[in-house]
């Protein structure tokens, strides 16, 4: 690819992308697509319910950061195809009012500068491009339409036919909602033709037997037919160069990492290269005042641990296995020296850096708790309320530091938010990405 050229190149393949180029494929021009992710494999686990919502397998695993400053994992998918793999394909139409002002609480939304007739044919054109099932006639708040649908709408289960026909009986609209689906059913079973097999999984899944009307199989694949589309997966555009007015690109060639991508006589910076993890990783600006904030209380954190706690393990190691042996034998008592000094040097280290630095910071709570019972047992003593010089009482001092260092440790690790701490359990060794917020989101 070092010196092709390209008339038009469109950066993702999802419904955008992949119909732009399903509608310019014909026309002979050099299209080239870019698409960040790869094929979606096809296995069992794309309608395994766990794998697919609870393990989040074919999710981005990425870190957003909104204006406050709060990390959010953003649900995306990068897939050839993108968010339609898994979509549920309802493909309704915006209504005709929404094309005008709206008043809401918050505001005015201002008049699109066209109308909904303006979309109307096209809206058609879509609907029979992506196989939409749907009635006319039969939703009360439909805009209007200039034809049917081409396709029959999917046929109710029994129990939501029964539904269906009692809310009728009360004097309610309901209405089967327009599925862009590759079914041909009769009876309300499949034909042995149809790519959909009325299964189970269809709504947030990936489809297995490509039944789904996905922006893959419907426009994507069909380009590629044509031999002047090239698909190029596992290409992550990190950003455009235009002139001035933004739109135009700049007439000068600039070098796009071993590869040269030409639209017409310009050519100019697409910086195509593999995905390299998570986005808070790409495009940085230098580090804000709250991240050198976030900097100091993570290494005072950590400060008693490294190198101050870790180095007096080293320099008086008789006297820290000395301590141990109150509650181990003499083994276990060097090992759990051993093991301690790993956890003081290690999760220190990632706390500060930010790599999986939520499991560090709960393996260093989970330490100073387990310290604290195990060789801060101001109890023991039994001196605690003696006057004058009490072990009892420096021993309470140390625990409840210990359990203090704790709590700000699980601070780190789980936030302020229940959603923190249901993403923690689901992806433990993600990164918080705690100093620097990504380009564009600040």
């Amino acid at each position: 690819m070092a010196s092709e050229r390209y008339d038009v190149i469109i950066i993702g393949t999802g419904a955008g992308g992949g119909t732009l180029a399903y509608r310019l494929a014909p026309s002979g021009k050099r299209i080239l697509l870019l698409e960040r992710g790869d094929f979606l494999p096809r296995e069992r686990d794309n309608w395994d319910s766990t794998a697919v919502f609870a393990d989040a397998k074919y999710q981005v695993k990425e870190t957003w950061y909104g204006k406050d400053g709060r990390s959010f994992h953003p649900g995306l998918h990068y897939w050839v195809g993108g968010n339609t793999k898994v979509y549920g394909a309802a493909l309704l139409r915006l209504r005709k009012e929404d094309f005008g002002e709206i008043k809401h609480h918050g505001g005015i939304s201002p008049a699109w500068p066209l109308a909904y007739e303006d979309f109307e044919p096209y809206y058609c054109e879509a609907e029979d491009l992506y196989r939409v099932h749907g009635e006319r006639g039969v939703d009360p708040t439909e805009p209007p339409a200039s034809r049917p649908y081409r396709y029959p709408p999917v046929s109710h289960e029994p129990r939501i036919q029964e539904l269906h026909d009692a809310l009728k009986r009360e004097g309610h609209h309901p209405f089967p909602l327009p599925l862009g689906v590759l079914l041909d059913e009769e009876n309300g079973k499949p034909r042995h033709t149809s790519a959909c097999v009325r299964c189970d999984a269809f709504d947030g899944y990936p489809c297995l037997v490509n039944g789904k009307a996905d922006a893959q199989i419907i426009c994507v694949e069909p380009a590629l037919q044509h031999p002047n589309v090239t698909l190029l997966t596992n290409a992550y555009v990190k950003r455009l160069e235009t002139d001035s007015s933004g739109r135009t690109p700049p007439l000068r060639k600039q070098r796009v990492r071993l590869r040269e991508l030409a639209i017409g006589r310009a050519v100019y910076e697409a910086r195509i290269a593999p995905c390299r993890g998570p986005i808070a990783r790409r495009g940085h600006r230098p580090m804000s005042p709250s991240s050198a904030a976030t900097a100091a209380t993570r290494y005072l954190l950590v400060s008693l641990f490294f190198p101050f706690s870790a180095l007096d393990k080293i320099l008086n190691h008789k006297g820290a296995v000395a301590q141990a042996r109150e509650v181990l034998p003499e083994g276990p008592a060097r090992l759990a020296i051993l093991v301690g000094l790993g956890i003081e040097i290690v999760m220190p280290l990632a706390i500060l850096t930010g790599v999986a630095d939520r499991l560090a910071a709960s393996v260093m709570a989970g330490y100073c708790g387990a310290t604290a019972l195990l060789w801060k047992r101001f109890w023991k003593p039994g001196d605690f309320w003696q006057a004058g010089h009490s072990q009892g009482r420096e021993l309470f001092w140390d625990f409840l530091k210990n359990f203090s260092l704790a709590g700000g440790f699980l601070l780190i690790t789980f936030g302020t938010k229940g959603s923190e701490v249901r993403d923690f359990l689901s992806h433990p060794l993600r990164s918080s990405h705690p100093y620097k917020l990504p380009e564009g989101l600040r």
